[in-house]
């Protein structure tokens, strides 16, 4: 039974029980915090900033044709979009769910950015993502991808954490000046509070 309903997301107990424990974020979470940030923290820059659900990363993702990535990503209207996130995960399986890694995929001024707080781990993923996406909205002349050097997690539990932290601190960056710079560091134990606290407060108003 869902106990948080929030516009195209919805929570379960043990979805938020993920956040009390050293556990590693489901979908759920992240696609939560992508519409709280889209509809609420950063509503005022919804113009300008798309956000790609992992679910719909996924797809596209793991699609053979332009012609199905199109069905996922038209209706977002990308192109219109001046900063884009999507989530990745190593999970290659067209047929099953799963997973053991999240990172984040960015898309600014034609250009990929790929952001892992575990190295390259998902380096393979975050390319075959990135060069569907490309082929499908012409975000630029030409392939650009950056792996960006960025805050390692220091557990096997924390990046579904770190991709929430670094699309936040990236919006930041880009409602203050315009620019694509991680202005602050990642408090994994602390980050895991405020998402309670946000989901805890929607429970709340939404009732």
């Amino acid at each position: 039974m869902s106990i948080l309903s929030y516009h195209n997301s919805y929570l379960e107990s043990d979805d938020i029980q993920l956040l009390s424990n050293k556990e590693w974020l489901n979908d759920r979470i992240i696609g939560f915090m992508f519409e709280y940030f889209e509809h609420e923290l950063f509503n005022d820059l919804s113009q300008e900033i798309g956000f790609v659900s992992p679910e719909v990363s996924q797809f596209v993702k793991l699609v053979k044709t332009n012609e199905e990535v199109a069905i996922f990503l038209e209706p977002l209207e990308l192109r219109k979009k001046k900063l884009i996130f999507f989530v990745v995960n190593n999970n290659e399986s067209p047929l099953a769910s799963g997973g053991t890694h999240w990172s984040l995929l960015v898309i600014w001024n034609g250009t990929f950015y790929h952001y892992d707080s575990a190295h390259t781990l998902n380096l393979r993923n975050a390319e075959i993502l990135a060069h569907k996406v490309f082929s499908s909205i012409e975000c630029s002349a030409c392939f650009q991808f950056v792996n960006v050097d960025c805050q390692q997690q220091s557990n096997s539990y924390d990046c579904g954490i770190y991709v929430i932290a670094y699309c936040e601190n990236l919006c930041q960056s880009y409602r203050r000046n315009k620019s694509l710079a991680l202005i602050t560091s990642v408090d994994a134990i602390s980050q895991r509070k405020k998402i309670l606290i946000i989901v805890n407060s929607l429970k709340i108003n939404c009732k």
